[in-house]
């Protein structure tokens, strides 16, 4: 059995060397909404968010029949807060980037102010016919270093923290922002996942000295 447990060790420590870091990722989920827009119960959709070399890699997607409408300076496509001077690039067809510097920000009631937004331009139209189906994808960096996850910080709004907040449009033509709370966890990259394994097989190394340790002394 120990030379099973050093072999797993082995094999997980030469794992985590060979091993590729896989992007650390985030899945916010649209589940709240503006009581007055009578949008209905979500969820709305979700965004993602991936660690990419110093940038962040955004994706909105939502759950039909919802879509993205933007229908003025308080309700953008999607806001959020990312603190610095940013280049948002890679944008989608149809959107444009608003307050992207740290001097300026917008509002996305009932959410509170944002540091950033995308705005939906030509992607865009009157109505639900006019609404944008999705994905929205975007590249987020900053002149004030590199971005992570923690790079991104969310508003209060009464038991919730709210990092997105997104404008749609229901088929019955009803709009409104949508709220975004944190969902799953990031991914462990595989080095995350050698370590552990490297620790349980440490456990059971000390777990089987001490019975060794016990049984002798009995």
């Amino acid at each position: 059995m120990f030379k099973g447990v050093v072999y797993a060790v082995a094999i997980a420590a030469a794992f985590s060397m060979a091993a590729p870091a896989a992007a650390a990722v985030q899945v916010f989920n649209l589940t709240l909404s503006d009581p007055a827009a009578g949008l209905g119960s979500g969820p709305y959709g979700t965004v993602t968010v991936t660690e990419n070399g110093g940038a962040l890699d955004f994706v909105e997607t939502l759950t039909a029949p919802y879509r993205i409408h933007d229908g003025n300076s308080n309700h953008n496509a999607l806001a959020f807060n990312i603190a610095g001077n940013l280049t948002i690039w890679n944008l989608t067809a149809g959107f444009a980037a608003v307050s992207p510097d740290a001097a300026t920000s917008v509002t996305g009631p009932p959410f509170g102010s944002f540091a950033a937004a995308i705005d939906c331009t030509t992607a865009c139209a009157n109505g639900y016919a006019g609404g944008f189906a999705g994905p929205l994808s975007f590249t987020v960096t900053s002149s004030s270093g590199p971005l992570t996850l923690s790079s991104l910080t969310a508003n209060a709004y009464g038991n919730f923290n709210v990092y997105f907040a997104s404008d749609v449009v229901q088929a019955n033509g009803n709009t409104g922002n949508v709220g975004g709370v944190a969902g799953r966890s990031p991914v462990p990259e595989p080095a995350t996942w050698a370590m552990m394994l490297v620790g349980f097989g440490a456990a059971g190394v000390s777990l089987r000295r001490r019975k060794r340790v016990t049984l002798q002394a009995a």
